[in-house]
């Protein structure tokens, strides 16, 4: 009988010398079969075998860690404010279509193919696989989609900001914010997402502002209070209480910068936050991302308000087909592009925060954002499921995600 050995990360079949060493690891943390329907699986070929431990193997990342203990809290969500909206799906600036109005956004590209293979996947036999193509994803436009998802998840952050700026709860709330702030400006959005002719980015800070810094509102400084409010929301409380409680000295400073005078600190902010080297941009940056509720069903039943962004990423690369929600896919893409990297490195450089108000982004800026979004696509083309399977076996796949090692 023959016997092969799969592993990761390219889960090609090695094969055994005995098959009783095969039963032997049995005696250990290996499974002596694997059921579907009370059947014994099984693969029409070696390459069907290890794609549906692949997808498998990442679909567990989806749970709470081979080691069953799980990310840390982020700090439980708090009460949805009623004013917020929705979400920016349907929303794409005209400073970002002009130069791809021939083309179809990634959401879209990924939403039509997952219903697709919601439709194949009934009819695949036991043990028989369909080959999956990922069509027209290369040439889909992905920054919308890492706009919106960066707006999704600046969402999701100001919803679990705690009402006191005391105590641990909020120093965790603050390093995660900075953590998804370093990962927007690494990508280029920064610009993009602060330009004034933004929608939703903008529309969720003045929904927030309104409700939590009216004062920001009021004044001159009223149309350049989103990159006024992100400074703010990165510097910490102690910076927002201050210039609430100063903010006739704010104005009067502010008149007198517009008019040339000078330039006051107070209305600088950082590129990004903290350290001189750029963050690693990997899985890890990830775990710091708070999942928000609407998705907390694609992932480990026990997570809750533990899930992170990666724990999405994971479930939807091994299984696109459980969802059909435009928003998870541009949660995933941005979750894609914060793995692949961008291109500006973090800084210390400080810049004045009406500066995105004042010109926009550059048509460089923009372009690069582009790229990173186009090798984001790329890299979730190469681990996209290549074949599927019959339900039981997807089935299967899913249950990965809810395994608990326990020691």
């Amino acid at each position: 009988m023959q016997a092969v050995y799969f592993a990761p990360p390219s889960f090609t079949p090695e094969p055994v010398a005995n098959v009783a060493l095969a039963l032997g690891a049995t005696r250990g943390s290996f499974r002596p079969g694997l059921f579907v329907d009370g059947r014994e699986v099984w693969f029409e070929s070696l390459a069907d075998a290890g794609e549906f431990l692949r997808r498998a193997y990442v679909a567990s990342g989806g749970g709470d860690g081979g080691d069953g203990e799980g990310d840390d809290d982020p700090s439980p969500p708090l009460p949805e404010p009623p004013d917020l909206p929705d979400g920016p799906e349907g929303e794409v600036d005209d400073v970002l279509a002009d130069s791809q109005r021939n083309t179809v956004p990634a959401a879209r590209v990924l939403l039509r193919m997952a219903t697709e293979l919601q439709r194949v996947i009934p009819g695949v036999e036991p043990g028989t696989s369909h080959d999956v193509v990922w069509r027209d994803i290369e040439t889909a436009d992905g920054l919308p989609a890492l706009r919106a998802g960066a707006t999704h998840m600046l969402r999701e952050l100001l919803m679990r900001r705690p009402r006191t700026e005391e105590g641990h709860t909020y120093l965790r709330w603050l390093s995660a914010f900075r953590s998804w702030w370093r990962l927007v400006c690494n990508l280029g959005l920064r610009s993009i997402l602060l330009d004034a002719r933004g929608g939703a980015f903008r529309a969720l800070l003045l929904a927030w502002a309104k409700q939590h810094e009216p004062w920001l509102l009021r004044g001159p400084n009223d149309r350049l209070f989103p990159s006024l409010l992100m400074a703010l929301l990165v510097g910490g409380d102690a910076r927002m209480r201050y210039l609430d409680q100063g903010a006739p000295w704010l104005l009067e400073h502010w008149e007198r910068w517009w008019h040339g005078e000078y330039l006051h600190p107070a209305f600088l902010m950082p590129q990004s936050h903290g350290g001189d080297t750029p963050p690693g941009l990997s899985m890890t940056n990830l775990r710091a991302l708070p999942l928000p509720r609407w998705a907390w069903h694609l992932v480990g039943m026990d997570l809750e308000g533990r899930a992170s962004l990666y724990h999405l990423l994971c479930t939807l690369v091994a299984q696109p087909q459980l969802s059909t929600n435009p928003k998870h896919f541009e949660l995933m893409l941005f979750a894609c592009a914060c793995v692949v990297g961008g291109r500006q490195p973090a800084s210390k450089e400080w810049l004045f925060w009406g500066f995105e108000h004042a010109f926009g982004p550059s048509d460089v800026e923009i372009g690069a954002a582009r790229q990173v979004a186009h090798e984001a696509l790329r890299w979730l083309e190469e681990h996209l499921p290549r074949s599927v399977f019959s339900e039981g076996y997807e089935q299967a796949i899913t249950a990965a995600k809810d395994i608990r090692y326990r020691g």
